[in-house]
C-alpha cells in the first residue's frame, strides 16, 4: 500500500527565514513615492536618458552609446590579437609578462580615452542645440 506524504502548509509570516529576507529587501511601501510623480519617475532610469530629453539629445546619447560599444569591441579585438601574437612570439616568461601587462594597460587607456572622447562629443552636440 502506497503512503502519501502529508502536505505541510507553510505560514510565511511566521517563518524566521522569510522575516530575515523581508528585512534585507528594500521597502516596498508607496509612501516613499508621492502620488504627484508620474509612474516613469518611480523606475530607476539612467541619468543620461531622462524623459525630458529632446530628440537631438536622445539621438546623440544613443549614437554615443553605440559608438562606445562598437569601437571598444574593435579595440578589444585588435589588442587581443596583438597580445596573442606577442604571447606566441616571446618565449621567455619573464619578458612575456611585462609585455602582456603593457598591452593590458594600453587597452585600459584606450577604453578610457574612447569613453572620454564620445562623452565630449555628446556634450558638444547637446550644447550646440542650446
Amino acid at each position: 500500500m502506497a503512503t502519501r506524504k502529508k502536505e505541510v502548509m507553510v505560514n510565511w509570516h511566521d517563518n524566521p527565514m522569510a522575516r530575515a529576507l523581508r528585512r534585507l529587501s528594500p521597502p516596498t511601501t508607496h509612501e516613499e513615492f508621492p502620488a504627484e510623480h508620474p509612474n516613469y519617475e518611480r523606475l530607476a532610469i539612467p541619468h543620461s536618458f531622462k524623459p525630458q530629453m529632446s530628440v537631438l539629445e536622445a539621438m546623440a546619447a544613443a549614437l554615443g552609446m553605440f559608438l562606445r560599444i562598437v569601437l571598444s569591441s574593435l579595440l578589444f579585438a585588435v589588442l587581443g590579437a596583438c597580445s596573442l601574437m606577442a604571447r606566441s612570439r616571446i618565449h621567455n616568461l619573464l619578458l612575456r609578462l611585462p609585455v602582456l601587462l603593457a598591452l593590458l594597460v594600453l587597452f585600459a587607456l584606450g577604453v578610457l580615452l574612447l569613453v572620454a572622447a564620445t562623452r565630449w562629443v555628446e556634450y558638444a552636440v547637446t550644447r550646440l542645440r542650446s
